[in-house]
């Protein structure tokens, strides 16, 4: 890695304002991934600006009422998820949801209908990371599939990107498509066992130029690959971003002071594992 032209990633705050939504259309992507799109006049002014936008969307608690949208405090049940496209006209949003256990957010899926109302709260803001590097390398598991094939969608032409997506078997495997000179390799859980994106990020040469590492994926199987990239590769905040999207065996992770797994350069939310 060179030691850098372009600036630094900026946070670009945006105006939060609680909405009600409909149910437009309902997609089953994989067996394990479904596409919910949102629409109605309340997405008027809605924003968005970098592939790892995230929204809070509230659940009514029972089919057929009115979902109760808070900032904080006491509210319906709620997850967080990737703004995976957002269309300002005629306003409609994209989310894809993760489906696994029987977290309220695979519940609600299970039984959502056109028609069917949510709530949504966000974006908060965007971390928005320069567009002129010269490639860009994401690596991510199917938490991280949303924001990563948004990221691939909107790079420019000429830049060059990489992804290593950790899915469960190959029918989980999506078709992506880039402007940009795209490689993306596929890792299979029920071939490779435990560390499988750990591995192949290891067996990755970063490219010749200035570019941008983001990992996203469960919070343990991670921090090694935080470790690696921070103390090993030696890349600064400002060329390297790890979420922790989600815990396993926590139904509503949220990231507390202390965890083992933050640290520089490292953020941690909610996910879209539902």
């Amino acid at each position: 890695m060179s030691a850098g032209r372009a600036g630094a990633p900026r946070q670009l705050p945006h105006p939060v304002a609680p909405r009600v939504v409909d149910v437009r259309r309902i997609r089953q992507l994989t067996p394990r991934l479904l596409r919910v799109t949102l629409a109605g006049p309340q997405l008027a002014g809605f924003r968005t600006s970098a592939p790892t936008d995230h929204v809070k969307v509230f659940f009514p608690a029972q089919r057929g009422a009115e979902p109760v949208v808070r900032p904080a405090g006491a509210g319906d049940a709620n997850r967080i998820y990737t703004v995976r496209s957002f269309v300002a006209d005629p306003g409609q949003l994209d989310i894809d949801i993760v489906l696994h256990g029987t977290g309220a957010g695979t519940r609600w899926a299970g039984q959502a209908r056109p028609g069917d109302r949510v709530g949504v709260l966000g974006p908060r803001g965007s971390r928005v990371v320069p567009a002129d590097l010269d490639w860009y390398l994401l690596a991510v598991d199917e938490t991280g599939l949303p924001a990563a094939a948004r990221w691939l969608a909107e790079l420019r032409p000429g830049a060059r990107g990489i992804l290593l997506a950790e899915v469960a078997d190959p029918g989980e495997e999506l078709a992506l498509s880039s402007p940009a000179e795209v490689t993306i390799c596929w890792l299979h859980r029920d071939r490779a066992g435990e560390h499988t994106l750990e591995r192949a990020l290891r067996n990755i040469e970063p490219p010749a130029g200035d570019g941008y590492v983001w990992v996203a994926g469960e919070a343990g199987a991670i921090m090694p690959i935080r470790r690696y990239l921070r103390d090993e590769l030696r890349l600064g905040p400002a060329r390297v971003a790890v979420d922790g999207y989600w815990r396993r065996g926590v139904a509503d992770y949220s990231p507390m002071e202390g965890d083992p797994s933050a640290g520089p350069g490292h953020r941690s939310r909610h996910s879209d594992r539902a």
